[in-house]
Formats: C-alpha cells, structure tokens, sequence
C-alpha cells in the first residue's frame, strides 16, 4: 500500500479479506500493529469492524490498577521481548492510528488539503483578537 498499490488491486482486497477473516489477535500486538495499519488505509466495512473488535479488546486488556494502571502486556514471542513498555507502545500506536497516518485512498488530493487549511488559517487569522498578555 505505502508503495503505491492501487485500492483496486485484487490482491490488496484479497489480503484485506484474509486479514478481515482472522480478525485481531488476542495476543500479538506486532501483528495488530502491521494489520491495523493495512486495514485503517484499506478502510470500508471491514476496517470499521476491524477497529470496533481491536479497540474493545485493547479497553478490555488494560491494567486497572496498580503501578501498571493504564499499561498492556501480553506474553508472546514479540510481547516478552519488549515487556510492558514495547505492548503499551505498540497498544496506544494502534489506538492512535486515525491521527498518526494520512488516508492513502481518498479523493482529497494534497493539493486541496493544503488549500483547505490556508483557507482556515486565513479565517482564523482575521478572528483573532489580540491576547490581553501580550501588546
């Protein structure tokens, strides 16, 4: 996908399925952390169950208390490697993913985002009324 497969491509709908099918796993956050990628850029129905089913599981796993509170660990070949610190990190990256990447397929072009937010600051600029710290 980063290296420019088209959202048609009918090996890229094939591997979504695939990763659809297994859903997310229970246990390997490395894996969750690669397919949650591919599914968020993929988007569609299978994205939105996707992150519904991911998103419930990673609420479900967190540590309520303790000096863990808010923290994950799951035992598995990356998990035990990297401890609580490398779960909790790949957990809040996965949670995060709609502000972290850019959508690769949409209509908006780069272009046109730019312009969008020149647009605003433009507005933003003449709204703003001089802060009363500062002459």
């Amino acid at each position: 996908m980063y290296s420019g497969w088209n959202h048609q491509d009918s090996a890229l709908h094939t591997g979504v399925a695939y990763l659809a099918d297994l859903g997310p796993s229970s246990h390997d956050m490395y894996f969750n952390y690669c397919a949650t990628q591919v599914m968020h850029h993929f988007g569609g129905f299978q994205w939105l169950d996707w992150n519904l089913e991911l998103r419930e599981h990673l609420l479900a796993t967190q540590s309520p208390s303790g000096h863990e509170n808010g923290s994950w660990y799951f035992v598995d070949k990356h998990g035990v490697q990297g401890g609580r610190l490398y779960n909790t990190a790949m957990c809040v990256m996965m949670l995060e993913v709609y502000y972290r990447f850019m959508p690769l397929y949409t209509e908006r072009t780069v272009d046109q985002e730019l312009a969008r937010n020149e647009e605003w600051s433009a507005r933003s600029r003449r709204n703003v009324k001089p802060c009363e710290f500062f002459p």
